[in-house]
């Protein structure tokens, strides 16, 4: 995907959860990371999460009995996007909720 200079837009998007979703998560210590480029505007967005921390906030049980959390994840890339709330520290606006399994 080319990377496009899209203004703002923070509007849920299934789709764009949905590729996310299928992004893998690595672990160094009591880290897990995942990265990759954004679905909608082709910058490089990533997220980290204290394993440590996650672990205390397990909401369910997947389908195999695996733990799962709730994971909020939104673009974090330091790209032009017109009209980005000055609150916002980067970003195209895209975000959404995942469940990630905890091993």
């Amino acid at each position: 995907m080319a990377i496009q200079q899209l203004p703002w837009d923070d509007r849920y998007d299934a789709e764009w959860a949905r590729e996310i979703a299928t992004w893998k998560w690595t672990q160094d210590g009591d880290v897990l990371r995942t990265e990759g480029k954004c679905p909608r505007c082709g910058h490089h967005m990533s997220r980290e999460v204290e394993k440590a921390d996650v672990a205390l906030r397990v909401i369910a049980a997947g389908p195999e009995g695996d733990e799962l959390e709730r994971v909020t994840i939104r673009c974090n890339c330091t790209g032009p996007h017109h009209g980005r709330p000055q609150k916002e520290l980067g970003g195209c606006g895209r975000a959404a909720t995942l469940l990630l399994p905890l091993d």
